[in-house]
């Protein structure tokens, strides 16, 4: 086999194969061998019919079969010796004529990640956020796996409900006298004093007792954020069956036990060490996000069109699941708009991936097909979906490479990052906290 390479674009190639005879004979020859094995003809024992019978007999097969083989083996034989990684399949010219004793000639076209000089990325210095937890921040820590840790209980009494306690409720939410259907519950523990944002419904539960019932009109603002009511008059119906409060369990022995701790002192000193924790990852991506924008201001090298679209339709599927959930599909005008719109967003995540692909490929770094599993399956519990579902999901609509990609873009970064000179700085206090810089995410701590 022989071929030549013509560049297209700088992320295309067009690769123009020709096979001898000879080739194309070897390749028939092994595909007749391979169908041989398991033929029984009458007249002959299963494996022992003569290859000639069979090439003629299964010809039309036989040399598909013979002719894919032979352009999968060329294929990966040019994409090693090109030295390019594909990022699209590999469009293959029709061949004419497949026949034993005759040449061909073909070509395959394809697109591949862009080939570029990387810059240094190692012993870069860059400073990220170590967490201070404050004594406020510990307890109210421990206050809320209190809370989770309560069990709750009846009051003696009938109330009505006090800030703080429970009314077990029935309650609806009524228009026109029919009932919303996304309002309203059954035998619902209501905290009393955690502002709902329908008044009504709180005033009812905190003036109730047990035993009564009552109702209360209200009208919806305009900008309500349920828009079947919004503007909208209506009728709160409640009656409250129970009440109840849920008494935190005392910081004593048991508690301490769960988290193998003896003390109060060395509980706070645990708990301290979940919020560190917790927040490493956020402080530490915000050192890796310096990182990459400081080296890809560095570099520059074209966006294979192929890997544009993906990441593109990929950011844009929310909408068409939101569009065929009611019952439509976008238009072109919409998906042209969509586009449009996360083209900035695209353009970076294909930049920064490509980049961390080159440091990993550079660095010597794999991701493994069970690495691929972990993830999916990490994204199937978080969203409580079936995970052999997505992994099909992602098989049947091609994203599993792109998913590949990003967990080898992974790795990249976390050899810059482990390469770097990283200096540990405190926290800003909260007053020392812009108000652009948004805040962290709430801690959820594991016991």
């Amino acid at each position: 086999m022989k071929y030549t390479v013509e560049d297209v674009s700088p992320c295309k190639k067009k690769v123009l194969i020709t096979v001898d005879p000879e080739e194309v004979n070897a390749s028939i020859d092994t595909a007749v061998r391979l169908q041989q094995r398991g033929i029984a003809l009458e007249g002959f024992r299963k494996g022992h019919v003569p290859a000639k019978i069979i090439e003629n007999r299964f010809k039309g097969q036989l040399y598909r079969d013979a002719q894919q083989d032979l352009v999968n083996v060329h294929i990966n034989q040019v994409m090693q010796e090109v030295g390019v990684t594909p990022v699209s399949g590999v469009d293959v010219s029709d061949i004419t004529a497949f026949e034993r004793g005759k040449g061909i000639e073909y070509s395959i076209s394809f697109e591949h990640l862009p080939v570029f000089d990387l810059p240094n990325y190692e012993g870069l210095e860059v400073e990220e956020v170590e967490k201070v937890p404050t004594q406020d921040e510990v307890d109210a820590l421990i206050l809320k796996v209190r809370e989770r840790n309560a069990k709750m209980r009846p009051i003696d009494g009938v109330g009505p409900a006090k800030a703080g306690q429970f009314a077990n409720i029935d309650f609806t939410v009524e228009v026109d006298g029919k009932p919303m259907k996304d309002l309203g519950a059954q035998g619902f523990d209501y905290r009393v004093g955690q502002n709902s944002g329908i008044a009504e419904i709180e005033e009812l539960a905190s003036t109730l007792q047990a035993g009564q019932a009552g109702e209360r009109t209200v009208t919806f603002p305009a900008d309500f954020m349920n828009k079947s009511l919004a503007g909208k008059t209506a009728v709160v119906k409640m009656k409250v069956h129970a009440i109840k409060e849920l008494p935190l369990p005392e910081l004593d022995e048991s508690f301490f036990k769960q988290f193998k701790v003896a003390t109060l002192e060395e509980l706070r000193k645990r708990f301290s060490e979940i919020i560190v924790e917790q927040r490493k990852p956020l402080f530490r991506s915000d050192a890796c996000t310096k990182l990459l924008d400081r080296l890809l201001k560095l570099v520059d090298f074209p966006l294979p069109q192929a890997l544009m679209d993906i990441y593109s339709e990929e950011m844009i599927a929310p909408r068409r699941r939101q569009a065929q959930q009611a019952g439509k599909a976008l238009t072109e005008e919409q998906v042209a708009q969509y586009k449009e719109e996360v083209l900035p967003r695209v353009t970076e995540a294909v930049k920064s991936t490509i980049f961390l692909m080159a440091v990993a490929k550079k660095e010597g770094l794999e991701v493994t097909d069970s690495e691929v599993q972990q993830s999916i399956y990490r994204q199937a519990t978080d969203v409580n979906q079936d995970p052999q579902t997505l992994l099909d999901y992602y098989r049947n609509t091609g994203l599993i490479f792109n998913l590949r990609d990003r967990l080898l873009a992974d790795k990249g970064m976390l050899a810059i990052y482990e390469k770097a000179k990283v200096t540990l700085v405190p926290e800003a206090k909260p007053e020392e906290v812009k108000p652009e810089e948004g805040k962290a995410e709430e801690a959820k701590p594991e016991a």
